[in-house]
């Protein structure tokens, strides 16, 4: 076999061609792109070590957002504190000014210096780096972290004043930021945190035989010896691989994979007969293993952009977004920078549809969002909608959401955004919040949508012009604030009879008409609605009238 391609296939596998690129980039290996179809020639992998470059990426890619860089970066700054105020601040709990002066570790050393002395950690010292150098006959940096780092942990404890305890912590910093161990510890570090949410934890890491402290041995038998051994084949097979259809007889599973496959070596089923037609080809599993390096950091999750025109268009799609350290609203800004791509392209070319596929750290589930054509034209006519209400936060059956991901989430399931608009409204939270949510729900409707929003406005102004009518007495005041909750309860069980009957006594019993505007409500159900919901949210006021059109950034709702 002189030369291979691979072609765009599921989001899964694009994801895995993006990281093998980047491989191919990081060892200077060539390779041809031809619109869908990637192409190596495959003497160009014979001298190449590809499990080194596969770790060395990983690192790269992945090892600042780990808790061990986080670690090792405060400790860095704690050695470089020179008083009592700035190491102070390096103090967890921050309740004690003498804390740390007198000796006593702070939280975040602690919990650090506890994962680094935990057994895992020392058999990957012992089992992967010490016997590697013992074997070359090179003086070992890391022996000493076997027989000194756990009475160096020992020695913290003890320390009496702030020069011993950064000295202790300072061998203990250079004996895990030798050369040798700090690439091995950080990607164990990586494997479970980042790579283990697309891989399979178990598929690599067994705690009896600690294959993850030979990481890059594992990955060289399993997945590159193979990959040579097909290279080196001039005849076919008899069996096809299920993602490219290659002819070859060595086909093997994706069970290393999450939610992908099934392992054949376990599968008891009587059904199965041991007739394995799931199996693909050494090269397409390689790529598979990549797809952690094509997928980049949204948060604590991962996010592949699918956009699978080309594999440029791919590659450009998928470039990491700098986010600020504490900004919640990963999603809603990849999104944003997505619609505004789109948008530019949409004046020159038609717009495909766009997966954009989530790896949850929480859930350890996948998400998928389509960005197409509506949903694009939706995000670019909310845009002010969106930016008011992506900061807000309100409590809903006790517990805490975010407004602007509970939106997202109906217009990507394609649901109506009224059930949360009702929730939020029984929970008390910002009523101006809540209009921007009812905004959002009429643009996304196209038909009369300018004429929709222009009666919405109108009968929201009856409403606010009904509660200041009734604000001018306390006794009023509770007779509507009784009335507001049973139109409530009639426009959530879209009871139209019983919200006029609860409108026209209301009105009558100040001796005022019901507005015109109202009549509309029975010609759909979305008329109703639109106009009660609207209605309601005025006499509810706002928390912030200055802010109705938008243009501010909003007050998280029950802080």
């Amino acid at each position: 076999m002189n030369e291979i391609s691979v072609r765009l296939d599921t989001a899964i596998f694009n994801a895995g061609i993006v990281g093998f690129i980047k491989i191919l980039q990081r060892g200077s290996i060539p390779y041809v792109i031809e619109r869908d179809e990637l192409r190596i020639n495959a003497a160009d992998f014979a001298e190449v070590d590809l499990a080194n470059l596969f770790v060395a990426e990983a690192v790269d890619k992945f090892y600042k957002s780990t808790p061990l860089y986080s670690w090792t970066n405060k400790m860095n700054l704690l050695l470089n504190s020179a008083d009592q105020a700035e190491a102070k601040a390096f103090n967890d709990d921050k309740k004690s000014a003498n804390s740390l002066m007198n000796g006593k570790m702070p939280k975040y050393i602690e919990r650090c210096l506890g994962n680094l002395a935990s057994n895992g950690t020392i058999e990957l010292f012992e089992k992967k780096l010490i016997s590697k150098t013992k074997r070359s006959g090179e003086q070992c940096e890391t022996e000493k972290v076997i027989s000194v780092v756990q009475t160096k942990f020992q020695l913290i404890n003890k320390a009496t004043n702030i020069a011993q305890l950064k000295e202790t912590i300072a061998d203990i910093l250079r004996d895990i930021e030798a050369p040798t161990a700090a690439q091995a510890l950080r990607m164990q570090y990586i494997a479970f945190s980042r790579i283990g949410m697309i891989w399979g934890k178990e598929s690599w890491f067994n705690f009896k035989k600690s294959t993850l402290a030979n990481f890059q041995e594992f990955y060289q038998k399993t997945f590159v010896e193979p990959l040579r051994a097909m290279f080196t084949t001039k005849k076919g097979g008899k069996k096809s691989c299920c993602n490219c259809g290659i002819d070859y007889n060595n086909l093997d599973s994706l069970s290393f994979m999450n939610d992908m496959g099934v392992d054949a070596a376990r599968k008891k089923s009587a059904f199965w007969e041991k007739r394995f037609d799931l199996a693909v080809c050494p090269l397409c599993r390689l790529i598979f293993t990549c797809a952690p390096l094509g997928f980049n950091m949204l948060g604590q999750d991962l996010v592949f952009v699918n956009k699978s025109g080309s594999i440029d268009e791919l590659i450009r799609a998928n470039v990491p977004i700098n986010f600020e350290a504490d900004d919640k609203n990963y999603r809603y800004k990849l999104i944003t920078n997505l619609t505004l791509q789109e948008l530019e392209v949409k004046r020159k070319h038609d717009v495909h549809n766009i997966e954009v596929l989530i790896r949850h750290n929480d859930t350890e589930r996948y998400s998928l969002d389509i960005l197409d054509k509506r949903i694009l034209k939706v995000f670019g006519d909310c845009k002010t909608e969106f930016n008011y209400i992506k900061g807000t936060v309100a409590k809903v059956d006790g517990d805490y959401i975010n407004v602007c991901e509970k939106a997202m989430d109906c217009l990507f399931a394609r649901r109506s955004l009224y059930g949360l608009i009702f929730k939020l409204i029984n929970a008390g939270s910002n009523p101006v919040a809540i209009r921007k949510l009812l905004n959002i729900q009429i643009k996304r409707e196209e038909k009369s949508m300018s004429y929709k929003m222009v009666r919405a406005n109108k009968i929201w102004e009856e409403g606010y012009a009904l509660k200041r009518y009734f604000a001018q007495d306390n006794q009023n005041e509770n007779k509507l604030r009784g009335a507001i909750i049973k139109l409530q309860n009639a426009l959530r069980t879209e009871n139209r009879d019983l919200f006029f009957d609860i409108l026209i006594r209301l009105y009558s019993g100040i001796s005022k008409a019901i507005p015109d505007g109202f009549l509309e409500v029975m010609s759909s159900d979305d008329a109703f609605k639109e106009i009660g919901t609207a209605f309601i949210l005025g006499t509810l006021g706002s928390k912030e009238k200055a802010n109705e059109t938008g243009d501010s950034s909003p007050a998280n709702d029950n802080q």
